[in-house]
């Protein structure tokens, strides 16, 4: 949104012009309606109107077309899948919400592609309109977030409505393909799943949504798209890491981890190590830990039945609090993209 309010203004030229050129009932943005001039001689003086009002706009142009809104109807406690933090919430939080927005983000481009692949049409004709945060609706007071596609076309060309047709249908296939889903079988390859962390132009990448391709994960995606499919999927918070996306996944937080020990803290001493099998180092005098996690997990508030996860991360609180010393959470999806950030913004010092 822009703020700002309506101002009768003067615009003088370098051509002699005394009066210069009047304008009634222009709209200026608050960080423009201070008066301007330069040293060539051209200046812009706005005057308030004595009626007008502060207000917030923004440009749009509507559409008639059709809309299909997802998000997940239930979230299981050991996971928080909340994209927007609040400047209260701890840094690790706000840290993680990035990756669940990658985790929406990455599912939406996961879908646009399926349809086009079935539909065998261009990947544009399914718009992503937006992504917004949406309450869930079980007394919990948490949020997810809403994934809102569109038909590119105005006044729809069926292929959003065929995805809500066959909804069940193609999570389903995300996660589980058949042979003939030739686009999903190349994701869910041995050759795909070893070579490609977070994405590629195999899967997620293409030209058209390159701003995008610092946040593309197509595991998130097909986490996001397995939770939306079944509601007691946890995304490995119960140990269980035997799901295509998550297979070696604490091997390669082990390798990340060690890579961020050996870049930080080559001058002071550490030690790498597990807790219950979860990745930690131990630092400060071997007091404190810093502990790696899962942009999905929830480890703030453990109130929920004890599984691994709340195992693991009570035995780390126990033994910092016993020593003296603090708990420092990174999750992954910074650790692989910004361990530099990480160290700098997420360790408690």
């Amino acid at each position: 949104f822009f703020k700002g309010k309506r101002y009768n203004i003067v615009n003088k030229y370098p051509f002699g012009q005394r009066i210069g050129y009047r304008f009634k009932e222009q709209w200026l943005l608050n960080d423009l309606s201070s008066r301007y001039f330069d040293d060539n001689g051209y200046s812009m003086e706005p005057f308030p109107i004595a009626d007008s009002q502060e207000e917030a706009i923004a440009l749009a142009s509507n559409k008639k077309t059709e809309i299909l809104r997802l998000s997940p109807a239930s979230v299981p406690p050991d996971l928080n899948l909340n994209m927007v933090s609040n400047e209260t919430d701890l840094p690790h939080i706000r840290a993680q919400s990035y990756g669940v927005r990658s985790g929406y983000y990455s599912a939406a481009f996961l879908l646009q592609r399926i349809i086009a692949d079935k539909l065998d049409v261009d990947p544009t004709e399914i718009e992503i309109a937006d992504i917004s945060r949406k309450a869930l609706n079980d007394d919990t007071d948490r949020f997810v977030a809403e994934i809102i596609l569109t038909d590119e076309l105005p006044n729809g060309s069926g292929f959003v409505r065929h995805l809500y047709k066959n909804f069940e249908t193609i999570l389903s296939d995300a996660i589980s393909p058949p042979d003939d889903k030739v686009y999903l079988k190349k994701i869910h390859s041995d050759s795909h799943s070893g070579s490609c962390y977070d994405s590629c132009y195999e899967c997620l990448k293409v030209y058209r949504n390159m701003n995008y391709h610092s946040l593309l994960d197509w595991r998130l995606a097909l986490s996001m798209m397995r939770m939306m499919h079944d509601n007691k999927f946890v995304c490995g918070a119960d140990k269980n890491f035997d799901f295509v996306e998550l297979k070696g996944w604490l091997e390669n937080t082990k390798v990340h981890r060690n890579m961020f020990a050996e870049s930080f803290f080559y001058d002071s001493k550490y030690s790498c190590e597990e807790i219950e099998g979860l990745p930690i180092i131990k630092w400060k005098q071997m007091k404190s830990i810093i502990v790696f996690v899962h942009p999905f997990w929830n480890v703030s508030n453990l109130n929920y039945d004890e599984n691994w996860l709340a195992k693991a991360m009570t035995e780390v609180k126990t033994f910092a609090t016993s020593n003296r010393g603090s708990v420092s959470i990174i999750d992954t999806f910074n650790l692989h993209r910004r361990p530099g950030w990480c160290y700098e913004k997420l360790l408690i010092r």
